[in-house]
């Protein structure tokens, strides 16, 4: 009898492995391994005038997602930032194809993320409208080719600043800023972390500290770009 159930319990063993592979093959193989992004482009506005905003720094990420329920976002494939001219465009050129770095991941269809920040006003999002469902991703798409489902005019509103919604501004800060000392994320959004800058400076936000405090950053630079773009103010 006991080595019955031993037989069972090794039967089963292997099939849940069998099982787990046969699995992990199908899922790899319904994504694609190469991705491209189609240009976006658009106009940034003042919310409350409706007049185009000049300088405002907009940023695209699509991100790669895979885990349990393929809910959990693993990397970021492609981070582009642009900037308005005087008419308020912007255009986020896309990519060709690229290979992404993780054989498990995917990018839904429903990506990119987009925001637009400047100085004295709140960081706005849009969202691509192409499977949005009460705010979930639903249903999950694999496709090669990712384009833009929707409006791409953004409408920011103005900065409203009191000492009382100080943590307000610093947790939106938080959201939209790259770190400046894990990775290198920052190389790609330098227009942003300088605007982002300028209105920590006026809030009196001490955001960073200097290379001689004891923090290394993996990719130095940052901290001598904003130093430096204070001082040619000064």
């Amino acid at each position: 009898m006991r080595n019955f159930f031993r037989f069972v319990f090794n039967t089963f063993v292997v099939l849940l492995f069998v099982g787990l592979i046969i699995t992990l093959l199908v899922t790899y193989d319904s994504y694609p391994s190469e991705y491209e992004a189609k240009p976006i482009s658009g106009v940034v506005f003042d919310a409350e005038s409706r007049k185009p905003v000049e300088g405002a720094v907009v940023v695209a990420i699509w991100s790669e997602y895979g885990g349990a329920f393929q809910a959990y976002k693993i990397d970021e494939l492609e981070v582009q930032e642009t900037v308005t001219d005087s008419q308020g465009k912007y255009t986020l050129p896309g990519w060709p194809l690229k290979r992404s770095r993780n054989w498990s991941a995917f990018v839904p269809t429903d990506e990119p993320r987009i925001f637009a920040y400047k100085y004295k006003y709140s960081p706005k999002y849009i969202y691509n409208g192409i499977v949005q469902e009460m705010g979930r991703r639903q249903p999950y798409k694999h496709e090669r080719t990712i384009s833009w489902h929707g409006s791409t005019d953004i409408y920011m509103s103005p900065l409203i600043y009191t000492e009382n919604e100080r943590w307000r501004i610093e947790s939106q800060f938080i959201q939209i800023t790259p770190s400046i000392y894990y990775g290198c994320g920052w190389k790609k959004l330098t227009h942003l972390l300088l605007e982002v800058d300028k209105q920590r400076i006026e809030i009196e936000s001490h955001w960073y500290l200097s290379e001689g405090d004891g923090h290394r950053p993996e990719c130095p630079g940052a901290i001598k770009l904003i130093e430096n773009a204070r001082k040619s103010k000064e």
